[in-house]
């Protein structure tokens, strides 16, 4: 009996223990979440866009090389996984020694590059001396929210059934301006 009164005792004694440490306000761990950095926003390729390109205009029948100005607008489309799409129209100018004037239709297709690069092709067709088709390749940095540096090479070739034959290439640099957010 004795030792039932002293096991009995012993666990009183480390209820009341326990109950007393409960009372007891100790400092509990938070764990510590740091919000990741702000990541800006990928550029908006979709939107509206003018702007002006120019450079060199360069034969490839061996005649002298010389210049090319013109005027850009389009509008691409993100089909989704940084796919693009888009439609532009460049109007100007290209042999400075003779002014000739040109307008192409161009439709633009590549993909984005990280958050801020589009590589493009461009293929279309339009006129100068006649009808030409024209195909080429480009890319464009994104600069600010709105701004946009680009390089194209695009190839022309007359449709007047002599093949699929370059006769010049224009080698442009340009910056563009995007409306809206």
């Amino acid at each position: 009996m004795k030792f039932a009164v002293a096991a009995m005792a012993a666990g009183v004694l480390a209820v009341a223990t326990a109950a007393e440490a409960a009372d007891i306000n100790l400092p509990v761990p938070v764990p510590v979440v740091v919000a990741p950095a702000a990541v800006p926003p990928a550029f908006d390729w979709s939107r509206f866009y003018v702007g002006v390109i120019g450079g060199a205009w360069l034969s490839l029948d061996g005649n002298e090389p010389d210049g090319r100005v013109a005027g850009v607008a389009g509008k691409g489309f993100v089909l989704g996984q940084g796919m693009y799409l888009g439609a532009e129209v460049q109007a100007g100018i290209y042999d400075f020694a003779s002014p000739d004037f040109e307008i192409y239709g161009l439709a633009r297709f590549g993909a984005a590059i990280g958050e801020r690069a589009l590589v493009y092709g461009l293929a279309g067709i339009g006129w100068d001396d006649d009808i030409d088709a024209a195909g080429g390749l480009g890319m464009e940095i994104a600069l600010g929210d709105n701004l946009g540096l680009r390089a194209d090479a695009l190839f022309y070739w007359p449709l007047d059934g002599a093949g699929f034959i370059p006769t010049y290439v224009s080698l442009t640099g340009g910056i563009t301006f995007r409306f809206g957010q």
